[in-house]
């Protein structure tokens, strides 16, 4: 997880700069010749609403080879954000039940 302050100038500017993010990271996947699928949907966690940036990545026969799934949010005048990576459904499912369990104050 990570924290950095972040004040917006206007109101959406978190909005419109996790949109520029998301379009910079797949776009060096395409740079680095990474095969990747990605999306974003929103997705509450503990009552609170969280922009979802999800990345699968493909080796070169196109098998998954990686999931990654960010997850971010202001909370008190900072970007939040928590990153899941794995590969393997148990692994997915140790990290996700703690992340769900996360309080938020």
């Amino acid at each position: 997880s990570t924290t950095e302050p972040f004040h917006e100038d206007y109101p959406g500017e978190y909005a419109v700069t996790n949109k520029m993010v998301y379009g910079l990271l797949y776009q060096t996947f395409v740079d680095q010749g990474i095969a990747a699928d990605t999306s974003s949907t929103k997705e509450m966690i503990q009552g609170l609403e969280f922009d979802a940036f999800t990345s699968i990545i493909h080796d070169d026969e196109g098998k998954i080879i990686l999931y990654e799934i960010m997850y971010s949010r202001l909370i008190n005048g900072f970007d939040f954000g928590v990153t899941i990576i794995y590969n393997n459904d148990d692994d997915k499912q140790v990290m996700m039940d703690a992340w769900k369990q996360s309080k938020f104050k």
